[in-house]
């Protein structure tokens, strides 16, 4: 069964299966009990190749995975009317796009994640400023009043800082 013709091999393997006629053993005993199902899998391990070399939407041979994705939404289809289990035919194209999810949400949490430590960072710093404007004011008496207020200058705020206008 091992060719030189890697292309060849993936449409003999997938008119078996449409046949339900395999060659592999394994596959021979999901026939024989009625459960073959035509998958990129299933015609990868039937025509002796690796399946990425029909899986991915990049893949080398993207005509044949078009091939395979429709015959196994047809068969598919047929066995889940017989009361068998199967599955969708997009079921590959779901999983990708779940894990590139998954992925992108990975990289937003890496930036959420940065972005709460520099925040933290800030908190810290503005804990100080308050702690040496309490220390300023305890030193000065800490009273409170109208006094108080009227010995500000009006070229300086609250905490100390010249207006900006």
């Amino acid at each position: 069964m091992r060719s030189t013709n890697t292309r060849a091999d993936f449409e003999h393997a997938l008119e078996r299966l449409r046949a339900g006629t395999p060659e592999n053993l394994d596959l021979q005993s999901f026939a024989s009990r009625g459960t073959l199902r035509i998958s990129l899998t299933t015609v990868a391990v039937e025509a002796g190749h690796s399946r990425t070399l029909i899986s991915g939407k990049g893949c080398q041979f993207p005509d044949i995975r078009d091939a395979v994705l429709d015959a196994s939404g047809r068969a598919n289809q047929n066995l889940s009317e017989e009361g068998g289990h199967a599955s969708s035919a997009t079921t590959y194209d779901l999983i990708m796009g779940l894990r590139e999810e998954v992925r992108l949400l990975r990289d937003e949490k890496a930036i959420l994640a940065t972005k709460a430590v520099e925040a933290d960072a800030v908190v810290r710093k503005l804990e100080e400023i308050i702690a040496k404007q309490k220390s300023q004011i305890a030193r000065l008496g800490g009273r409170r009043g109208p006094d108080r207020t009227e010995k500000v200058p009006q070229e300086t705020n609250v905490v100390g800082f010249p207006h900006t206008r």
